[in-house]
């Protein structure tokens, strides 16, 4: 989740879902010989390889915006691309990339293979 902060992901284990919930329902703690991996997160930019610690008031307002269009599979203002702001529309660009390539997050088999290496299974 984007809201989600780095001490939370420190404090308990996330997967592509969310927070991992033990049998009892509760979110299970993070070992500390579980080392992070912020490639997994959606903060994280790969062309860059480097991972947002969190957003500007003016990035958290752009992402909701790009959020609600996509959301409505709609334009941020009346009119076609042309008549949309053109720094507006890059950024919406490449966000909707970045939710492209994480869809490989939402594999079953790329999950197994990502937990198991983080557990050091083979």
């Amino acid at each position: 989740m984007f809201y989600r902060s780095c001490d939370d992901c420190k404090k308990f284990i996330y997967d592509a879902r969310g927070l991992v919930k033990g049998a009892d329902g509760k979110a299970v703690k993070r070992p500390e010989t579980l080392p992070l991996d912020c490639t997994l997160c959606k903060k994280h930019d790969i062309a860059t390889n480097y991972t947002w610690r969190k957003f500007t008031v003016r990035n958290e307002y752009i992402f909701r915006c790009f959020m609600v269009c996509k959301c409505f599979n709609a334009l941020p203002r009346p009119g076609g691309v042309d008549q949309q702001d053109p720094e507006l529309m890059d950024t919406f660009v490449l966000l909707s990339q970045i939710f492209d390539r994480s869809k490989d997050l939402e594999n079953k088999d790329f999950q197994a293979k990502i937990m198991g290496a983080a557990l050091g299974v083979k």
